[in-house]
């Protein structure tokens, strides 16, 4: 019983069958929609896939013991977290052996920049007897000439001018004995000074041993380098690592932000390019089988070679995916919103392909049905945009097969849906 009232409820939506002219055939039943203007958003689509902005693996820089890791696999970690320590006993011995050689040397020096200053001393006091010496030595000059004019006058005693000019001979006998002595310091000033530039050398080779060692001794504490999330645990603690194994310790990956990476056709590279240049340019991912957006970032790279087997450009997009939306290596649908543009639309279904190219059969005034060629554009939902056709003409969005240019049609109403029971 109700199938039967449904099947009536349904007759009396459909408007009764319409009759042709006397003698020709039946105008062919069709459902038409209006083409409409519309502001559509321009998009491209790919295919990407989620890449890491950055990936470390973590690998020990120095030969020992595995100690202790300090993190849980799949952790996040933030950049300079401790995440394993090597076993840094060896390593702190020798560095405070090459310690104490920087105080044994920087002492040595000391004790040689002490014995430079005491030669310099040396020289100073040396100068100043030789200043001493030659004012003495010049008054007993002055002196012997004044007694070598009184003994040609016979006014003083032979004796007395020898004595005089012993002293004056004694007096540059001196002077010569304080040069010397100054000589001798300044060269004994030399040879301290190059003592104290040997001891800073020394310190210098301890120093830098003790700096190496001490870089060593840091590499003892692996830090995570950026923010990012740990991945599994390589090697168990109790092991021996070598310095520069090939094998790490733990792989960190950053996922805050992440990016993106896909391909687009070359032909679509200059409409990418006008909307970059026109401002940042939107891009959303759809985790594979979902209509809702997964996340949505901005296109931050466009590769700078179009790879020539493919026709295809590669592009990255970044995201800042706080709530971890995106996992590394996860295949997503990437739209690119380039902008929009207005346009006249009709139903995709009523975009046909003919021997005369793609039309759509628009319904004139006199109910005729006419083939109009049309060119193709966007695609955005259920909708096309065209050129050939203007806002409010009937479109046949149902019944083409029937149809032949110049064909009378009966636009049928569509059959409502009965009620759920």
């Amino acid at each position: 019983m109700r199938r039967a009232l449904l099947v009536l409820a349904l007759t009396a939506c459909r408007a009764p069958p319409p009759t042709g002219p006397p003698g020709g055939p039946p105008p062919a039943p069709v459902l038409v929609a209006p083409a409409t203007t519309r502001t559509l958003p321009i998009e491209l689509t790919a295919v990407g896939t989620v890449t890491p902005v950055a990936t470390a693996q973590l690998k020990s820089l120095v030969a020992g013991r595995l100690a202790e890791l300090h993190f849980t696999e799949g952790q996040l970690v933030k950049k300079d977290d401790v995440l394993a320590t090597i076993d840094a006993a060896p390593l702190d011995a020798a560095a405070k052996v090459l310690e104490a050689n920087v105080n044994r040397t920087t002492a040595a020096w000391r004790q040689a920049e002490a014995v430079r200053a005491q030669r310099e001393s040396d020289v100073r006091r040396e100068e100043a007897n030789l200043v001493r010496d030659t004012a003495t030595s010049e008054r007993a000059r002055r002196e012997g000439k004044r007694y070598d004019a009184l003994v040609e006058k016979n006014l003083v005693a032979k004796e007395q001018h020898d004595q005089v000019k012993t002293t004056v001979a004694v007096t540059e006998a001196i002077l010569k004995a304080d040069r010397a002595a100054i000589d001798s310091a300044r060269l004994a000033v030399k040879a301290a000074a190059a003592a104290v530039e040997v001891a800073r050398e020394a310190i210098g080779a301890d120093q830098a041993q003790l700096a190496a060692s001490q870089l060593q001794l840091s590499y003892t504490r692996l830090v995570a380098p950026f923010d990012g999330r740990t991945g599994a645990r390589l090697v168990p603690v109790g092991n021996l690592v070598k310095a520069y194994d090939e094998n790490p310790i733990v792989v960190v990956t950053q996922v805050r932000p992440i990016t993106v990476a896909f391909s687009i056709p070359e032909r679509s590279l200059p409409d990418v390019l006008k909307a970059q240049a026109a401002g940042p340019v939107a891009v959303v991912v759809r985790r594979t089988g979902e209509e809702k957006p997964a996340a949505t970032g901005m296109l931050s790279f466009i590769n700078n070679t179009v790879d020539a087997t493919t026709g295809t450009i590669v592009l990255k997009a970044t995201f800042a995916n706080d709530d971890d939306a995106l996992w590394p290596g996860q295949f997503v649908e990437v739209t690119l919103r380039l902008g929009s543009k207005t346009a006249v639309t009709v139903p995709t279904q009523a975009v046909q392909s003919s021997q005369k190219g793609t039309v759509v059969f628009v319904v004139k005034e006199d109910d005729s049905a006419e083939a109009r060629p049309v060119r193709v554009g966007l695609r955005v939902g259920g909708d096309t945009a065209v050129e050939g056709v203007i806002d409010g003409d009937r479109i046949v969005v149902d019944g083409q097969s029937r149809l032949r240019p110049g064909a009378k049609v009966a636009i049928q109403r569509p059959a409502a849906t009965a009620p759920a029971k």
